[in-house]
Order: structure tokens, then sequence, then C-alpha cells
């Protein structure tokens, strides 16, 4: 849920997960309700310094970076930019089931 107006000051939320896919390939996915959020979880994990934080977090709570997890940001933007970010919610995904078996 975004919080005001992404033409003035306002709350994003933006979500990275990252999950195995059908062919054992690694897949990043970026969302958000806004670009506010999406521009900041990009720049969090394409930068060494801030993706180190984010690993060490990771390890922090779960005693290890799992295989498959999920971050939940809190970005607060100004005019569609993003100002400042903190990390919510760090889970790990349950990759046991049978998410690709499509028919």
């Amino acid at each position: 849920m975004q919080e005001g107006f992404a033409e003035s000051l306002h709350n994003d939320y933006g979500i990275v997960a990252k999950f195995t896919g059908p062919n054992n390939n690694v897949i990043l996915l970026f969302a958000s309700f806004h670009d506010t959020g999406i521009i900041e979880c990009v720049k969090q994990f394409s930068r060494m310094e801030s993706l180190h934080e984010i690993e060490s977090e990771i390890k922090t709570q779960h005693g290890l970076i799992p295989s498959s997890f999920e971050i939940l940001f809190k970005v607060i933007g100004l005019n569609r930019n993003d100002l400042n970010s903190k990390i919510i919610k760090i889970n790990r995904m349950d990759t046991t089931s049978i998410f690709w078996d499509v028919k």
C-alpha cells in the first residue's frame, strides 16, 4: 500500500523475491506500487555496500542466506525519487511445493 502521492512526500513499499525457476535458474523479482520503491530496491541490490548490509541482515535473522527469500522494504520518497529505505521484513520462501508444475 502506498501512503501519500508519488508527486509529493510519500511512503512506498517494495518487495524483492529471490527463488529458483523451473530450469534451476535464479529469478530475482522486484515489485512495488510505484517506481519509487522499485528504483530503491534495485539500488539496494546493485550496490556492493548495501548488498553486504542486506546479506548481513538476512544472516542475523535466519543464520544463513536461504536459497529463496523475500524482503519487504519501506521507501520514503519525494516527487517520485527515493530518499530513504529500511527493511521491514525478511521471509524464507518455501520452495518444496510444486510451484512450477504447470499443466
